[in-house]
């Protein structure tokens, strides 16, 4: 079980290191503007470890069809698509969690060509001009689409994570998961409703 306080712990631990490997590249730069630059690195990491933290949580409250694993024993897996620091949280957490027994691993496509069987695929913004070929490799399958691009539940994504005021929230595409054949629970939608994005 993915709990806050670890996604907080993470985010220390990125931010500490960050710390350590600037310090020496900005030498005499005004303290000032090491400080700017350090809130908004800090800021940007600390956004892709709460959109981590949503996506393990997906895992947790969506119910895949039988058909979607190979047997009792098959791996859930998580994949990312297109160049994205989301992958490197994605390893840290997913370490000793499992999905309904199952064990969680973690994919890294690096174009559309190379996608494989998944059961989230989350697709980088730099794959938005593939999106429809994308969608046409996994027509029909259960494979839960998240991504942080724009218009992407309006173009047939599932979840899309969205900025309310200073906040990450997320929005559904019920109908797009219906097709995939995905059953999303209350708690979730109950959510989404709560951010005005379930529809």
């Amino acid at each position: 079980m993915m709990t806050r306080d670890r996604i907080f712990i993470i985010a220390i631990a990125a931010q500490s290191i960050l710390l350590i490997l600037t310090a020496p590249l900005y030498g005499q730069v005004r303290p000032s503007k090491v400080m700017v630059s350090q809130r908004i690195a800090s800021a940007a990491l600390e956004e892709y470890q709460v959109k981590a933290g949503y996506v393990c949580n997906f895992a947790r409250f969506v119910e895949w069809p039988e058909e979607a694993f190979a047997g009792p024993n098959d791996q859930f897996i998580i994949a990312v698509l297109g160049s994205e620091p989301l992958t490197q949280y994605l390893d840290d957490m997913v370490r000793n969690l499992t999905v309904n027994e199952r064990n969680i691993i973690i994919k890294h496509f690096v174009t559309v060509d190379d996608l494989d069987r998944c059961h989230i695929l989350f697709v980088s913004e730099s794959k938005r001009k593939f999106f429809s070929d994308i969608l046409s490799i996994i027509k029909g399958k259960p494979v839960l689409t998240v991504s942080d691009m724009k218009e992407f539940t309006s173009r047939g994504g599932i979840i899309n994570f969205v900025k309310v005021k200073n906040d990450i929230s997320f929005e559904i595409n019920a109908a797009a998961a219906e097709k995939a054949r995905l059953k999303f629970s209350s708690k979730l939608l109950k959510l989404a409703n709560g951010m005005g994005g379930a529809r």
